[in-house]
């Protein structure tokens, strides 16, 4: 039971990392545009 509950928090650690990468990527992308913009 217990070694099953470890398995579901690491699945569930790896999907907050792939969303927290993906926001991180999205700002990002705004970050750059918005640098572009203020440079022109």
């Amino acid at each position: 039971m217990i070694i099953l509950f470890k398995t579901l928090l690491f699945i569930n650690h790896k999907k907050q990392i792939r969303y927290i990468q993906k926001l991180l990527i999205k700002n990002c992308k705004k970050g750059y545009q918005n640098n572009i913009d203020i440079r022109k």
